[in-house]
C-alpha cells in the first residue's frame, strides 16, 4: 500500500513539473510579446534580440516568451527565394545567407533568453499577410511542415506562432492551417504551439480552425478580447487558461484606437487575473519605447505613434509583468 502511494505520488509531482519544464509545453499565466525581425538592423529599442528584457514565468520587471515575427507561410510557389524554403531564413527579416557571424549571434540571442528563464517561438503570418498556409497546395504544406520542425530544431526554438488575418481576402481553405498545426503537433510534442486572432467576433473560418485544433493548441491569442468573443469561445469548449488576452499599443490612422496610456493595460491584466485567462500578450516589443527611429513618416520622441507609445522604453512590458505577478 505505502508502495503504491509512493509511485501514485511521484507520478504527481512529475506531471506538476512538466508544467514549467523548458522543454515542455507552457500552462501557466505568463506575458509575451513580439519582436519585429525586420529592425535587427537598427539601433532601436529592442532592436537587439539578446538585450531584450526576459525574466521567469511568474516574475515581474519583463516577458516570459517572445514570437519572432513574421516567417513567410503564405507562397504560393517553389520559389527558392522564399523564406519558408530557404534554410538561411528565419523571417524575411532575419536572414543569414551564410553570414556564420550574425547565424552564431542568433543562436546567442536564443540561449541568452533561454538562459534568463524565457521562451522563444517563430511566428508564421501576420495581420497583414494571408492565413498561415492557406495558399499553399499539399505538397507544399507538407514541405512547410517539415521546413518548420527543421528551424524550430536547428535554432532550438521552443515552438510555432500562426497569426491569422480575419480580413484575409480570398482565403478559403481553413483545412490548410489545420493540417500544418495537427502536423507539427505530431511531430512537435513537447514544443508550443499558439495561434492569435484579431479581436473581432470569431468569423466561420477562425471558428473551423479552432474545433479542429484546439486539442493541439496550448494556447490562443486574441486582441482586445471583447466579452462576446470570450463567451463565443467558452461554448466552443475552450478553456480559460488557454485564452491570452491581446494588448497593441500606440496609436493607429484612424486616431480612435490610441492606447499609449497604461491605464486600459492595466484594467486588462486585472481582468486576465479574475477570470484566471491564460496570461497577456503585447504588440510589440519594438514600439514600446520612448523613441524609434527610421519612422516613416517620423515622429518626434515622446509622441505616441503606430511605431512608439512616446514612454520611457519597456513601460508597457514591465506594467503587464508587474500587475500580473504582484501577490
Amino acid at each position: 500500500m505505502k508502495l503504491l502511494l509512493l509511485v501514485s505520488l511521484a507520478g504527481w509531482v512529475l506531471s506538476c513539473s512538466a508544467l514549467v519544464d523548458p522543454v515542455t509545453r507552457i500552462s501557466r499565466q505568463h506575458v509575451e510579446t513580439f519582436w519585429e525581425s525586420w529592425d535587427m538592423t537598427h539601433s532601436n529599442y529592442g532592436s537587439n534580440l539578446s538585450a531584450l528584457p526576459v525574466v521567469p514565468i511568474g516574475s515581474v520587471g519583463g516577458f516570459n516568451v517572445v514570437n519572432l515575427a513574421f516567417a513567410d507561410a503564405d507562397a504560393t510557389s517553389f520559389d527558392i527565394t522564399k523564406c519558408y524554403l530557404n534554410p538561411d531564413c528565419v523571417t524575411p527579416g532575419l536572414y543569414f545567407m551564410h553570414d556564420n557571424e550574425n547565424h552564431d549571434a542568433f543562436h546567442r540571442s536564443i540561449q541568452a533568453i533561454h538562459d534568463a528563464g524565457g521562451f522563444v517561438k517563430i511566428a508564421y503570418g501576420g495581420t497583414n499577410a494571408y492565413n498561415p498556409g492557406d495558399r499553399l497546395n499539399q505538397e507544399e504544406l507538407e514541405s512547410l511542415v517539415v521546413r518548420i520542425k527543421n528551424l524550430v530544431n536547428d535554432f532550438n526554438l521552443d515552438g510555432v506562432e500562426f497569426t491569422f488575418n480575419v480580413y484575409c481576402a480570398g482565403c478559403d481553405h481553413p483545412e490548410n492551417p489545420i493540417y500544418l498545426i495537427n502536423s507539427l503537433r505530431h511531430l512537435m510534442p513537447n514544443k508550443i504551439i499558439s495561434m492569435t486572432y484579431p479581436g473581432t467576433l470569431m468569423d466561420s473560418y477562425l471558428n473551423e480552425v479552432t474545433m479542429a485544433t484546439f486539442e493541439n493548441i496550448d494556447y490562443i491569442m486574441v486582441e482586445f478580447i471583447s466579452d462576446n468573443y470570450l463567451e463565443k469561445l467558452d461554448k466552443m469548449g475552450i478553456p480559460r487558461n488557454k485564452i491570452v488576452w491581446g494588448y497593441i499599443q500606440g496609436r493607429y490612422p484612424d486616431n480612435v484606437h490610441e492606447p499609449c496610456d497604461t491605464h486600459d493595460l492595466v484594467e486588462g491584466v486585472e481582468r486576465v487575473k479574475s477570470e484566471q485567462l491564460g496570461g497577456v500578450m503585447t504588440w510589440s516589443i519594438n514600439s514600446d519605447t520612448y523613441y524609434r527611429k527610421d519612422q516613416i513618416p517620423d515622429v518626434p520622441a515622446g509622441k505616441c505613434s503606430l511605431y512608439q507609445t512616446g514612454q520611457e522604453d519597456g513601460t508597457f512590458i514591465r506594467t503587464a509583468s508587474y500587475h500580473l505577478n504582484q501577490l
